[in-house]
């Protein structure tokens, strides 16, 4: 192999290295923030009936490699996180998703609940994939394992 051939090919490396680090899928796709839990419906068998302050996470997804949302909400003695299937865009209709919390100990919501989701407000960018900030407020039914529990879970999310 000669000298040009070789500079040729790292050259040509480069600019496929540059190329993906720049492109909107290379960017860090995780958001932290937090909001409330709030409007409980049909929730009182567990005592759900305050807004609870929660601290969130929000792995958005990659179509490359998946087409799974990743939230993960904290509460002061528990986690619960909710996986929701691209598109993060606001609908009249209910999606079915997989739920799952940590309270004792980890489980996962039978029957899967669904998700409504009412808002997505993207700041600084054009899609979810793109934007500094996200804004999203969602109805979940089939909340904490309960098939008739509703709540409306509000969020402030920043590009970490």
């Amino acid at each position: 192999m000669t000298l040009f051939s070789r500079t040729r090919l790292t050259l040509a490396g480069l600019v496929a290295a540059a190329t993906l680090s720049l492109s909107p899928a290379a960017m860090a796709q995780d958001f932290l923030g937090g909001g409330t839990i709030a409007e409980f419906s049909g929730c009182e068998e567990q005592g759900w009936s305050n807004p609870q302050m929660i601290r969130a996470r929000m792995r958005l997804a990659a179509t490359a490699t998946n087409g799974m949302n990743a939230l993960s909400l904290f509460l002061t003695d528990g986690t619960v996180t909710l996986t929701i299937p691209d598109p993060l865009a606001p609908g009249g209709t209910w999606r079915r998703i997989w739920g799952g919390a940590v309270w004792d100990e980890p489980g996962g919501w039978d029957p899967r609940p669904r998700v409504r989701i009412r808002n997505v407000f993207v700041i600084g960018g054009a899609t979810p994939a793109t934007a500094e900030d996200l804004l999203i407020r969602l109805r979940v039914r089939g909340f904490n394992w309960m098939p008739y529990c509703e709540a409306t879970v509000v969020l402030a999310l920043t590009r970490r």
